[in-house]
């Protein structure tokens, strides 16, 4: 028998923030798609928005929509 030991992963995780003030969630959405975001996480304190689109479902609903 032999043992070989595991390759390392060569892969790097990357993290990336976004800013949404000003932004519509259709523009947001895209942005993530063309930079093919595939995980997205929510770190704001209170995950509620008076935005239209950016409460914590509304939010969930269009990422899952989008695949990510």
């Amino acid at each position: 028998m032999n043992a070989r030991p595991k390759k390392k992963s060569t892969k790097t995780a990357q993290l990336f923030t976004v800013g949404y003030e000003q932004a519509k969630p259709a523009a947001v959405l895209g942005e993530l798609k063309r930079a093919k975001i595939e995980l997205l996480v929510d770190t704001r304190a209170v995950a509620a928005s008076r935005r239209p689109g950016f409460s914590k479902r509304q939010l969930a609903a269009a990422l899952d929509g989008d695949d990510i």
